[in-house]
């Protein structure tokens, strides 16, 4: 059962709740990793393992394998240009990543929204205070609701790590949300990231999983290369 309660006697504001928020994302330049992926979506059903390397702020490495490292999907981007391929289809796709809705999601994600949620970390800016609508206690972890340009967030932050554990889009003009769940916090190399994403819309259907089981963070690049060459 949810349980809220008002902020009377809570010292931190929404203003420095997203600024521990940006510190912990700008902490973190380069990241390496394995993790299981999952992704069920209109344009996909896939299981696998997956590599992912992501060089901040707009550049990003992934594959997907399947059981005995069978190659399913392998795919580059940065800010301006995208290069998927789809071993199972045998399709290649490329071109400008502002064309193009990242693994299908059931929403439209561009680039650096798909950087944020392979990270598990959320950009919020200044002017967000100024749409703040609602803040309070609930179920123990600091809540607080922005409406802007027709979308309402939801949003839920851990109140000792002071890191979003969930978030819940609603668009005010249509009947679907969007919610993304970030599990196990842990400390990598100074930088706080969630062990277990996941994003999903019961409305549109579709979703992703990801579960990181090994990981490196701010990696010199040259060590990063050294890693993938290894």
């Amino acid at each position: 059962m949810s349980t809220t309660k008002p902020l009377e006697h809570e010292t931190i504001t929404v203003k420095e709740i997203i600024s521990k928020l940006r510190e912990n994302k700008n902490r973190l330049s380069t990241m390496e990793a394995e993790a299981r992926i999952a992704i069920d979506t209109k344009e996909m059903a896939q299981m696998g393992s997956s590599y992912i390397r992501i060089e901040m702020p707009y550049s990003i490495e992934m594959s997907i394998r399947g059981p005995l490292g069978i190659p399913l999907v392998e795919m580059k981007a940065d800010s301006g240009h995208y290069s998927i391929r789809d071993f199972l289809r045998q399709e290649f796709m490329e071109g400008s990543p502002d064309d193009l809705n990242f693994m299908g999601l059931p929403f439209n994600a561009g680039l650096n929204e798909f950087l944020e949620l392979m990270l598990g970390v959320v950009t919020f800016t200044d002017t967000d205070i100024d749409s703040l609508v609602e803040y309070r206690i609930d179920d123990g972890k600091y809540y607080f609701e922005i409406i802007k340009h027709g979308i309402k967030t939801a949003n839920w932050v851990d109140k000792n790590d002071l890191i979003l554990t969930r978030q819940v889009i609603s668009f005010l003009n249509a009947d679907y949300t969007i919610e993304k769940r970030f599990e196990i916090i842990e400390t990598v190399n100074g930088v706080k990231l969630p062990r277990i994403v996941h994003i999903f819309s019961e409305e549109l259907g579709g979703s992703i999983s990801i579960e990181y089981t090994d990981r490196k963070v701010n990696l010199a690049i040259e060590e990063v290369g050294n890693e993938i060459n290894n």
